[in-house]
């Protein structure tokens, strides 16, 4: 990773001021995410009686949501519009016989997917008869759309990849598609509309045994607020934050909140949208820091002191070669992906931002330990003073080699906190650049005092495997599957095909998927099976994500 800069975007003065989430809710409001499509496969070819198409969908479907509707249309690719004219509307495929037309004669097939009491995840199976959709000699390709809506709320959209009509391709097996955003505020989407036929859908499963309330949700913000520690050193009181903050250890603990440009309409979920060095930063297009406010620790405990209604706070611990411009988007942008509702918190110690300085990295990090340990504190601390009603839960992710500053930190912590407290709610150790020994020595502090502890693991973690280089006869916990009690193993190496397979934990969207039951929901790693993990049974069972056939555009 180079260093990245960032333009300061437009200042919005008399804004700076104005934290957490429910801060910019007048500036673009959308319906809560009361349902998500996690996963769609299609396969071609999938039913023989009668001869047609199968839909699978996966949706998660929140506590106290029991169903959502959903409709499937079919669309005829149409040929690129010119530059500088007008998009080509989408392409509607006719329908054959009335049971399966809709509007101006389109093809749609209506169905549900419902479970009694909601918060679970369904399954729903649609079949789409090939003599039921008019395909002309001239369509050289289709797809299908599914949008599923809760009462008139569109509440997901998502398109397959394209294929040849039926009677024109070979049989194939099924593929599984990369999945967009929810819907987005302003976004514009092909909503066919009318009456729908009833289609029998899945059979919903046992209703959830545990029902962990959502009550405060998630609103897509145009601007985010998303509050920060550092021990960096401050190099300049005004300015962009690459030029406030340097990367060497400073003499003192600094507070702020920095206002997050989020481009809503072209983010793709797993996608870090940044400029170019070329690029015009454009906030319909880009994650921009459009605006830095200085904090004391009063002011930053009064915010972590108020905040939402369900009280709960996710602290991210970034790794090496993490420059503090890229800490803070990349936060922005897991807030959005896991639509998180509470107050988002980066810890940002002095990363070089080099790959060229892991030594440096390495010792800043250490060094770090008993700062990230005194924000923990106070964060712990501000939250407890909260009514129990509406205290939550303070979540924790480390990526990299911010996992060996938090593990110490929380090791340190836990001679700090009273006998019996548990304010940590999710610790996710995502592919930790930490000795199996040291990890292992320190996750009994981590478990006593949390609900859950995660880790995420890649055996073909390249990255980590350079670390291992660096410290002969010392394996990293995130290179291995570690069988330990207290701990979900969870192994990512089938989901993530990158180069170095280090990032996947912001980047691979069923583990974002997964995150974001796991954050927002609290469940086992038994409740998000089969979508998006699935156990894998033995001597030592363990979690991963399924094998993908293959990923849509």
């Amino acid at each position: 990773m180079r260093r990245r800069r960032f333009g300061p975007g437009p200042i919005l003065v008399g804004m700076v001021a104005l934290l957490g989430s429910s801060s910019f809710g007048q500036l673009s409001l959308a319906p809560p995410p009361r349902a998500t499509l996690l996963r769609l496969t299609l396969t071609p070819n999938g039913s023989q009686d009668p001869p047609g198409d199968r839909l699978t969908a996966s949706i998660l479907l929140y506590p106290g949501i029991e169903r959502v509707d959903l409709q499937v249309h079919a669309v005829a690719e149409t040929p690129p519009a010119p530059p500088g004219t007008p998009p080509t509307p989408p392409n509607y495929l006719k329908a054959r016989g009335e049971a399966f037309r809709g509007p101006e004669g389109r093809f749609r097939i209506a169905s549900s997917s419902a479970r009694p009491g909601g918060g679970g995840i369904v399954e729903t199976s649609i079949v789409v008869p090939h003599a039921a959709i008019d395909v002309g000699p001239d369509v050289g390709s289709m797809r299908y759309t599914l949008m599923g809506r809760i009462g008139e709320d569109e509440v997901f959209f998502a398109s397959t990849r394209w294929i040849l009509p039926p009677g024109r391709r070979p049989a194939t097996g099924p593929v599984v598609l990369d999945l967009p955003s929810p819907v987005a505020p302003g976004k514009t989407m092909p909503s066919p509309g009318g009456e729908a036929k009833t289609f029998p859908g899945a059979q919903a499963p046992a209703a959830p045994t545990r029902v962990v309330p959502h009550e405060s949700p998630f609103v897509e913000l145009h601007k985010r607020s998303v509050l920060f520690a550092t021990n960096r050193r401050v190099r300049a009181e005004a300015g962009p934050p690459s030029a406030r903050f340097g990367d060497e250890l400073g003499a003192t603990l600094r507070y702020g909140s920095c206002l997050v440009n989020i481009p809503l309409e072209s983010h793709q979920r797993g996608r870090l949208e940044l400029p170019g060095r070329f690029s015009r930063p454009d906030p319909a297009l880009y994650f921009l820091i459009d605006a830095t406010n200085m904090l004391d620790e009063r002011g930053f405990r009064d915010i972590m002191r108020g905040g939402d209604t369900r009280g709960d706070a996710l602290v991210y611990v970034h790794g090496f070669n993490t420059p503090f411009d890229f800490a803070v988007v990349r936060l922005a942008q897991i807030v959005q992906d896991l639509k998180f509702a509470g107050i988002p918190m980066v810890f940002s110690w002095p990363s070089l931002g080099s790959a060229w300085d892991y030594g440096q990295d390495q010792a800043n990090a250490e060094w770090s330990v008993k700062d990230l340990t005194t924000v923990l504190k106070q964060v712990v601390d501000e939250r407890a003073s909260r009514p129990a009603a509406s205290r939550g839960k303070v979540h924790v992710i480390a990526h990299s080699l911010g996992n060996r500053v938090t593990l110490r930190a929380l090791a340190a912590l836990d001679a700090q906190l009273p006998a019996g407290s548990s304010p940590f709610g999710e610790i996710v150790l995502a592919a930790p650049d930490v000795s199996v020994d040291e990890f292992t020595r320190l996750l009994p502090a981590a478990r006593r005092r949390s609900e859950r502890v995660s880790l995420y693991f890649n055996p073909n973690d390249n990255a980590l495997l350079a670390s291992e280089i660096r410290h002969p006869g010392e394996p990293r916990a995130g290179r291995a599957g570690l069988f330990l009690d207290g701990l979900d193993s969870i192994d990512a190496s089938r989901a993530d095909t990158s180069l170095l397979g280090h990032g996947y934990w912001a980047e691979v969207r069923p583990l974002l998927a997964d995150l974001q039951i796991l954050i927002n929901l609290g469940w086992p790693p038994d409740r998000r099976v089969p979508t998006p993990l699935e156990a894998i049974t033995g001597a030592h069972p363990y979690w991963a994500f399924p094998a993908e056939t293959a990923f849509g555009p």
